[in-house]
């Protein structure tokens, strides 16, 4: 058993050395939102990532407009990201967010393709192009409604890996929780950023609202406000008695607007089921003492 348990540290070991060398191997550079493939009318420039040690000029871009025998001409614009706040927590480390910008705006019914000409030094966290459509309608998300729902069963058991304690792997109840958006707006959601809070889990036990993702990784490639994995979990530790979670968020298509939508919270609690499988894990390790 012991000789087990080496060659399992061993192997940790070596996945995380893997995984080390892949971040400093890429670089946090591209379109964050490159699935993208249409925006309103409103659109005022598509985002693009760069370390904060690079510079950024629209001659690193070369840029085409169906239909338009000019390419028009290019702006770039920092984004003023507030710090701390929902948009720098999900932001990669050592990372700026630009608004890639059209003198004259961006006409609708016209496709655009905007690509970076400059060769990263390391591989590129995002794509280096972005092709989409602007549409003719404009976008208000703040009349747009926006809801979280719960999906599946009232919470299940998973083993998780807390972001900041890497390696250290904990039995915990999960339940799914997704933005609910109209039929209308789900052809806008690669563009969407859902900036998730939670209040009252065993990460944030105060009675304040922290960060779903305390740390969003450097050279993960998730998108920008997007889910981690492909899917955003409110989690609860079996620890004891399962407390029910509040959980929130801030919607916005930084895009179009700085501003962020928040939505109301929404109460995450435990059925019986995941009440149970959690007490198993707490009992399982009495019943091998007495068992011993």
């Amino acid at each position: 058993m012991q000789h087990l348990r080496i060659v399992m540290f061993a192997i940790a070991a070596i996945v995380h050395g893997v995984a080390q060398a892949q971040c400093i191997a890429s670089t946090t550079i591209g379109f964050p939102h490159a699935s993208a493939q249409r925006y309103p009318s409103n659109l005022r420039g598509v985002l693009f990532m760069v370390p904060e040690s690079l510079g950024l000029n629209p001659a690193d871009f070369e840029v085409s407009a169906s239909g338009l025998a000019l390419a028009p001409a290019l702006i770039v614009t920092p984004l003023e990201v507030a710090r701390p706040g929902p948009v720098a927590n999900d932001l990669p480390r050592g990372a700026r967010l630009f608004r890639l910008e059209l003198a004259g705006g961006f006409t609708p019914g016209i496709t655009y393709s905007l690509r970076y000409r400059r060769a990263p030094d390391y591989r590129p966290v995002y794509p280096l192009e972005a092709r989409f459509t602007v549409d003719r309608d404009a976008l208000d998300l703040s009349a747009a409604g926006l809801a979280l729902s719960f999906r599946g069963p009232a919470g299940q058991r998973q083993q998780i890996e807390w972001e900041g304690d890497a390696g250290n792997i904990y039995e915990a109840a999960v339940r799914d929780v997704a933005l609910v958006l109209p039929d209308t707006l789900t052809r806008y959601t690669p563009a969407i950023s859902v900036f998730y809070e939670t209040s009252g889990n065993s990460r944030n036990q105060g009675t304040g609202f922290a960060p779903l993702h305390p740390e969003s990784g450097s050279c993960a490639g998730k998108r920008l406000g997007g889910p981690e994995n492909g899917r955003d979990v409110v989690a609860q530790q079996c620890f004891g008695a399962l407390a029910p979670v509040r959980v929130r968020a801030w919607i916005g298509m930084l895009e179009v607007d700085d501003r962020l939508v928040p939505t109301g919270p929404l109460l995450a609690e435990w059925g019986a089921d995941i009440a149970a499988a959690c007490r198993e894990v707490i009992e399982r390790p009495r019943r091998l003492d007495r068992a011993q």
